[in-house]
């Protein structure tokens, strides 16, 4: 007969484990141990069962079981640092560790004692085991991709080629694409639903399964496709991630998270974050020149047309689409003619946008 686990609402010690039978999804199912340095309380997840096993102390039938409402009076810390007597290993090195499912990336924390303690707690540091060490994917020579204008950053692997397309004049929906070797991210209007994002992404091939998952901090969904690739023989499993935000809709798509997902497509994954962006306006719409001013005019569901003002500053960028590679150039000195198709980022300021990047036919 299988014994039942035990449970404390009160009594949790240094070291115990503990975890909630009662979370949402695959979450109930995460252990983790605790650290007690006088009044603080941490928490720290036990990335798979293989590495709960490699700690010959940790026992399955000691995990407590307790609500959120415990769960959340400790904080989570990622910070590790290894020494294991055992294999010969006692590395200095403090790492930062990004779960995710049984997989995760560390990186290491390369700085000063003062930068450190600027930014985190010393005691939340936790003393792992090289297996619980290794089980993490190095990532600390990863380039680091921070998008400050639509509020995301990812890291990849080196020498990754990194190309920026849009504002997009042909769809409604679509604003703006970061392609990277191996990667694709693009950000949607706000109002798109996750039908006309599937309808631009996966034509032709067979819904097959929805996961609910998080990407940074933000909730976001998992769909699956089933159906026949132009570049790879058979058929094939593809993954498209969605996140919406207050400001922007992202979508991921690549190559690498095809069938059982490269575990690169994971490590790359929980790099994801997203911040507040810095522009507020992405529109397509025609130009008009009035009293020495420059307008766009352009649609909005449901509405009127609507007109505002645009003007450039030194660190406006311009893509015309009529000179070979479509390089960007200062829009100092451009003449834009009532009528032309343009698609602008920019920053509202009052009752202006203050272009970052204009593109169209000029």
């Amino acid at each position: 007969m299988l014994s039942t686990p035990p449970s404390r609402a009160q009594g949790i010690f240094d070291g115990d484990l503990i975890r909630n039978p009662n979370a949402q999804g695959d979450t109930k199912y995460d252990i983790y141990i605790v650290k007690l340095v006088g009044t603080k309380k941490f928490k720290r997840l036990i990335l798979s069962p293989h590495v709960f096993d490699s700690y010959g102390h940790l026992n399955w039938d000691k995990v407590l079981l307790t609500d959120q409402a415990t769960m959340n009076q400790y904080t989570t810390s990622n910070l590790v640092r290894c020494s294991d007597p055992d294999m010969g290993i006692n590395d200095p090195k403090v790492y930062q560790l990004m779960p995710s499912d049984d997989n995760g990336t560390k990186t290491w924390l390369n700085m000063t004692i003062s930068e450190f303690s600027a930014q985190y707690d010393w005691d939340s540091i936790y003393t792992i085991n090289q297996v619980d060490r290794d089980a993490y994917i190095d990532i600390s020579d990863w380039a680091t991709y921070q998008n400050a204008e639509y509020g995301f950053e990812l890291k990849h692997p080196l020498g990754w080629k990194i190309e920026e397309h849009g504002p997009y004049t042909s769809n409604s929906f679509l604003l703006h694409n970061t392609l990277f070797t191996d990667w694709a991210m693009t950000i949607w209007e706000t109002s798109v639903n996750n039908s006309q994002i599937i309808n631009n992404t996966f034509m032709g091939l067979q819904f097959k399964e929805e996961n609910n998952i998080y990407i940074g901090d933000k909730p976001a969904v998992e769909l699956i496709y089933y159906g026949p690739s132009q570049a790879l023989d058979g058929m094939h499993n593809y993954r498209l991630f969605i996140v919406h935000t207050d400001d922007f809709t992202y979508s991921i798509d690549s190559d690498l998270c095809l069938d059982d997902k490269n575990p690169e497509c994971v490590q790359i994954l929980s790099t994801v974050k997203f911040n507040k962006p810095t522009i507020d306006f992405v529109k397509t719409g025609n130009v008009i020149n009035r009293d020495s001013s420059q307008y766009l005019v352009y649609e909005k569901p449901g509405a009127p047309a609507i007109t505002i003002e645009f003007v450039f500053n030194e660190d406006s960028l311009c893509r015309s689409y009529g000179l070979a590679d479509n390089p960007d150039i200062s829009c100092v000195g451009i003449e834009l003619n009532d009528g032309d198709e343009v698609g602008i980022e920019g920053k509202i300021s009052n009752t202006q946008v203050i272009v970052k990047r204009l593109t169209g036919h000029f």
